[in-house]
């Protein structure tokens, strides 16, 4: 008789480590319940990829920004899939047994964002932990798999490493993610995780619904391009992006603001799904999605994402090189020069990203 398996060694032997803590611990749910895809298949399908831009001046966050993932990725998914979402909230200011072990004691995972700092303390009890200034900001989404009611601790998936930990109920509640506790280093009102936890059932009704929800999430991803619900997304963010950086080697923007908030353009181009990876990845979901829905025009579109993608990690690069920083100091400086001739890049970029969403449209409509 086979022993019986945890819901944590069960989600262990589905886990995919993700760029993107969001679509990952969305992935690893999904493939938990039978449904192993890929992350670019999950990127894809969430319709969450867009694009992203806003100097500090007008940005949430204190340093400018170039992102590639909206913030709704795992509702976009859930509606797509047709899949069934419990959604709850953490309260600090009620305690009490939380909610979510109902989901847990059944072997459903739960979603839930943290202050990722505070609860790699909690992993590390005792021992010294860096915080860099990428995982300081905002929030970082794990999966807790399992209750364990004899020591009170929970079992949690990071979305970096297959070995999970476990950590305290105190511990677990101190880190969550509160936008607008104070105690947090940034207030964001932007984000959908003020406390918020999901839990997630898929309904073996997922893969017949593939090739309708390829072509509606493509849609999405078209729509919010062209027509985005704000002007720091979309097509004017990026019109927007390229005439910032057309003067960025003048005088009226400020040397070490600047080049402080490119080594950071760099962290999310490279690890979140901003620029080149996010491009890169969404071109595999289109290749694999050519077959899924029976649509070979779709390869010529993921051949166009993949130039794309590599024309915005070549500028990243580029801006990158203009830049000089050093962190112990905290003394950052800018080569003018090379910046006014890496920003001569971007018009072309501005017309490969609107060439490649209107073919991609005219697949979807």
């Amino acid at each position: 008789m086979e022993a019986r398996v945890s819901p944590s060694d069960r989600f262990r032997r589905g886990y995919v480590p993700g760029f993107d803590c969001r679509l990952s611990t969305l992935r690893n749910t999904l493939a938990y319940h039978g449904h192993p895809f890929s992350n670019g298949m999950v990127l894809g399908l969430s319709g969450a990829l867009c694009f992203s831009y806003a100097d500090s001046a007008r940005n949430r966050l204190p340093f400018h920004t170039v992102a590639g993932v909206s913030d709704q990725t795992l509702e976009g998914t859930a509606a797509a899939l047709n899949l069934y979402m419990h959604r709850g909230r953490h309260d600090p200011a009620h305690a009490g047994p939380a909610l979510f072990r109902e989901y847990l004691a059944d072997g459903v995972p739960v979603n839930a964002a943290v202050y990722r700092p505070t609860l790699k303390r909690a992993q590390f009890r005792g021992r010294p932990v860096r915080v860099s200034d990428a995982t300081a900001v905002g929030f970082h989404y794990v999966t807790l798999t399992e209750y364990h009611a004899d020591s009170g601790e929970y079992t949690v998936f990071e979305t970096d490493a297959p070995v999970p930990f476990r950590v305290a109920e105190d511990e677990l509640m101190a880190a969550w993610f509160h936008d607008r506790d104070h105690h947090r280093p940034l207030r964001d009102p932007f984000q959908p995780c003020d406390g918020h936890w999901y839990a997630m059932h898929a309904p073996r009704t997922v893969e017949t619904l593939l090739p309708a929800s390829i072509r509606h999430a493509a849609a999405k991803v078209v729509h919010g391009f062209f027509a985005p619900p704000v002007e720091r997304m979309g097509l004017p963010a990026l019109q927007r992006l390229a005439a910032d950086a057309a003067e960025w080697h003048t005088d009226a923007w400020d040397e070490a603001a600047l080049a402080q908030s490119i080594v950071f353009m760099k962290i999310l181009e490279h690890w979140l799904t901003g620029g080149g990876f996010g491009r890169r990845l969404y071109g595999r979901f289109l290749s694999e999605s050519a077959a899924r829905a029976e649509a070979p025009a779709l390869r010529d579109v993921a051949r166009r994402f993949a130039g794309t993608a590599a024309a915005w990690t070549a500028l990243v690069a580029e801006l990158n090189a203009a830049v000089t920083c050093d962190w112990t100091h905290r003394v950052f400086t800018a080569d003018r020069a090379k910046l006014r001739h890496a920003a001569r890049a971007l018009p072309a970029l501005v017309a490969m990203e609107t060439a490649q969403m209107e073919e991609l449209g005219s697949w979807a409509s």
